[in-house]
């Protein structure tokens, strides 16, 4: 995504509901010039949170975001502007109750030019729209900035699968700098794994047992440094949408799986369809079924193949010709052979926004 402003803002303050006051942190963070950041948004007071909308900023490139709640359902749109702005929502009251974990995290590009021991600033504004509680409430909120330094050797830029469930056996590769000899590295509160230094930028793991790479701690550790990331799919564009609009947004993923997927009918934004958000995260290329009906009355079927690691996203007036283009329309049914990560988008046309819509 395109560079963005310095502010994150947003996360605000609510009105006195049933919640005590929470505090809503950023990390601190120190990357190498050019490596990786994954600025880490939390909790200090774990509590339900139904969604909410916000702006993140800092003057360096976002390659990606991911969102991480105990069902798995939670999910958010960020689109591109100055400051970038995300929306997110859960269907349940598991987001927020993570303890020790994240409820966002984005990962952003440290400029290789970059001076060693510069300071970037990530702060937190209190205007804006901020997180609600399950009675869609406005949660009170302390907010503490964070920043990332310019420094150190030890970074971790991606880890690949970093999505899906994954065999005994499989092969999970760290990626990053400083890797050596010395390196400890751990899937923290996860399967045993048997380490393999491939070289300084990579480490590979051999799971010992059946794992789930949604949100895994991955822990890396050298004599003085100390690396904490939490793993997600940074899928590959499969292409890209001729919708203006869309070509703007970052679809942010449930970790959730389906093989069936229609609109969540409690989605308050279900009859703004517009588009979808497809992302594959298995080893293998999935065969994705859309059925819409058409303004005629009639139920046509579309039907793509996802690359392995890939995501898509597209308007479905784009996956169905029949649909006047730029219009809301809606699906029946969408299915896939393989368990994919499936998001709703709804836009409103007015403010030029895009709203996640849950599906299930």
């Amino acid at each position: 995504m395109r560079k963005i402003a310095r502010v994150l803002t947003g996360l605000c303050c609510i009105s006195a509901a049933s919640w005590a006051q929470d505090t809503l942190k950023v990390s601190d963070e120190i990357v190498p010039p050019g490596g990786v950041a994954q600025i880490k948004i939390a909790q200090t007071i774990p509590q339900p949170i139904s969604g909410g909308r916000f702006a993140f900023g800092a003057d360096m490139d976002v390659l990606g975001l991911a969102i991480f709640d105990a069902a798995g359902t939670a999910a958010g749109v960020a689109t591109e502007g100055n400051p970038l702005s995300i929306a997110f929502t859960s269907s349940g009251s598991t987001l927020g109750t993570l303890l020790d974990y994240p409820i966002l995290t984005i990962a952003v590009r440290v400029p290789a030019n970059a001076p060693i021991g510069t300071v970037y600033p990530i702060t937190l504004d209190a205007s804006g729209t901020g997180l609600t509680d399950l009675l869609r409430n406005t949660i009170p909120l302390e907010l503490k900035a964070g920043s990332i330094t310019v420094g150190g050797t030890l970074n971790v830029s991606d880890v690949r699968p970093g999505s899906g469930f994954h065999a005994a056996g499989t092969v999970i590769r760290v990626l990053g700098s400083g890797f050596n000899s010395d390196t400890r590295i751990r899937l923290k509160d996860g399967p045993l794994t048997t380490p393999t230094l491939m070289s300084s930028t990579e480490i590979d793991l051999t799971l010992n047992q059946d794992a789930k790479m949604d949100g895994a701690w991955v822990e890396v550790r050298n004599k003085t440094e100390r690396v904490n990331y939490f793993s997600y799919l940074r899928g590959d564009p499969d292409g890209g949408s001729t919708d203006l609009l869309l070509q703007t947004i970052e679809p942010v993923f449930p970790t959730s799986q389906l093989t069936a997927a229609a609109v969540d009918p409690t989605a308050s934004a279900a009859t703004a369809l517009y588009g979808l958000a497809l992302q594959n995260p298995n080893l293998t290329p999935a065969k994705v079924t859309v059925q819409q009906p058409t303004p005629s009355g009639k139920t046509v079927s579309t039907t793509l193949i996802l690359q392995p690691g890939s995501k898509m996203v597209r308007s479905l007036s784009e996956l169905q010709p029949a649909f006047v283009a730029n219009s809301p329309a809606t699906i029946s049914n969408l299915t896939s052979d393989i368990p994919i990560q499936v998001l709703g988008l709804a836009t409103d046309s007015q403010h030029q926004t895009v709203t996640p819509v849950l599906m299930k």
